[in-house]
């Protein structure tokens, strides 16, 4: 039990504190521009991240040979390819998002296509799975441009981590499950900083990180252990609910409102999610 309790101090509440100090440090920064302030961020969560895996699974597998092995990998990888998101434009700017999605499907589909599946349904979940990832980055990162604030972006995917890691943990995969919830907290962190630091805009890296991180956490829960495939699809649309609404400013009057109002969408979706888990499977524990 105190070994347990150890771990998850370490491998979860601590990822998250030091996410928060550090991110608050550098959203205060006066030396550093927005645009270089975004992949510092993004690569101290996804380095959280990373930190959190490899305390919770026991180590960094190198070279990966299962899917849950890439998990780090992708999350960094991540950081480089929405640096890269930020420094494009037009069609190169695409190109890459479609190779980030490409990459993290392959990551996770690699057992199966390599293998178990015939080369047809190979190639079906390969195309369906890189261009959900493909769609999601690119609408979070410019509808919620055009519609929420970064903080109402940040709190929608914040909400949609942590209770993805209850769900997975529930759903058979208590690995999985805490890998999950220390990503959420470390969004939830930036969340609160935002709120008191707002910034002018987001960016597109620490969305691309979520996309690609989560994409790659349910997919490997719903794959290879019990979570169902409707509470992954309704934790994944979950955070659009920051979408509702006309545009928002971000010091306007109505911002706590708008920010509690759309919390409460997102919520809502994650209810639905969480009873389909419930309705469907028995909630129980197991490595992975």
């Amino acid at each position: 039990m105190g070994s347990l309790i150890g771990q998850g101090i370490v491998g979860i509440a601590l990822p998250a504190l030091l996410a928060l100090v550090l991110n608050g440090l550098v959203l205060r920064s006066s030396a550093l521009t927005e645009s270089r302030k975004w992949p510092l961020i993004g690569l101290i969560v996804a380095g959280c991240f990373a930190f959190s895996y490899s305390v919770i699974v026991g180590g960094i597998a190198f070279p990966p040979r299962e899917a849950t092995h890439w998990l780090p990998f992708v999350a960094v990888g991540a950081v480089v390819f929405g640096t890269m998101l930020q420094f494009t434009s037009g069609i190169p700017r695409s190109i890459v998002r479609l190779i980030a999605a490409l990459v993290t499907a392959c990551s996770v589909l690699q057992s199966q296509i390599f293998g178990r599946w015939p080369l047809l349904i190979s190639l079906e979940w390969l195309v369906a799975v890189t261009l959900i990832l493909f769609a999601t980055s690119r609408l979070i990162e410019r509808g919620g441009a055009a519609h929420s604030t970064p903080t109402e972006i940040l709190l929608g995917m914040a909400l949609a981590a942590g209770f993805g890691g209850i769900a997975l943990f529930l759903g058979g995969s208590a690995v999985l499950g805490q890998i999950c919830g220390a990503f959420g907290l470390a969004l939830a962190g930036l969340t609160v900083l935002t709120f008191f630091l707002p910034p002018a805009h987001l960016g597109p890296i620490v969305p691309l990180v979520y996309v690609l991180a989560l994409g790659s956490l349910l997919l490997n829960g719903s794959l290879f252990s019990d979570l169902p495939w409707p509470t992954s699809g309704l934790l994944w649309i979950a955070p659009f609910g920051v979408l509702i609404g006309p545009p928002a400013m971000p010091l306007g009057k109505n911002r706590n409102v708008r920010l509690l109002v759309r919390g409460l969408i997102v919520l809502v979706v994650i209810g639905l999610a969480l009873v389909a888990l419930f309705l469907i499977v028995q909630p129980n524990s197991n490595e992975y």
